[in-house]
């Protein structure tokens, strides 16, 4: 969003036309006394609330003392309820039990999203590093085989390593369905 204002024709300011039709999402909100501090950050402002994250307006003091405007992105530590916090702590749970059985349940579709993208995406680069740097390799073999146009061989190659990224995401998805069994 621009900082700057539109003048009109009466002399008053007017906010930029992509502010002000919106959908709404944008919002400054007073911020809470707990969430005054984030890290370096002095908040300002809260500009909106998400699944995974908060988003505030904040202050950083540079090193010569001087002040700029930032977004923070503040995640959320994964219990989107903080009565199962407080429910835990009231059974006696420390910790390692809150830890184990709020946080961590919690976080986990998450994360086995995050290694669900990220071993096909491993395939993808270790496939390409072969490609620039490796003497053996399936990534050698597409570029021997693309170069002496042995297409069969080349079309092989290509299909191994779809088998392989198909492989390891299927493992990653089995993996997720047995630590995740309540999705």
């Amino acid at each position: 969003m621009e900082a700057r204002l539109i003048h009109e024709k009466n002399g008053r300011m007017r906010s930029p036309p992509a502010a002000r039709e919106s959908d709404g999402s944008f919002e400054l909100r007073p911020v809470l006394r707990s969430e005054l501090v984030a890290g370096r950050y002095r908040i300002l402002a809260t500009l909106g609330r998400g699944g995974m994250a908060d988003v505030y307006l904040g202050a950083a003091t540079g090193p010569a003392g001087f002040n700029k405007l930032v977004v923070v992105k503040k995640l959320r530590n994964g219990s989107e309820d903080p009565s199962l916090v407080e429910m835990a702590r009231s059974f006696g749970a420390g910790e390692f039990a809150l830890f184990g059985r709020v946080y961590l349940p919690s976080a986990l579709p998450a994360v086995m999203l995050g290694l669900r993208l990220g071993v096909v995406q491993a395939v993808k680069g270790m496939v390409v590093g072969e490609m620039l740097i490796s003497l053996v390799g399936l990534g050698e073999r597409l570029i021997y085989y693309g170069n002496t146009f042995l297409i069969a061989e080349l079309y092989a190659v290509i299909a191994s390593v779809l088998l392989i990224a198909l492989a390891t995401s299927q493992l990653a998805q089995a993996l997720d369905r047995a630590l995740i069994r309540w999705k």
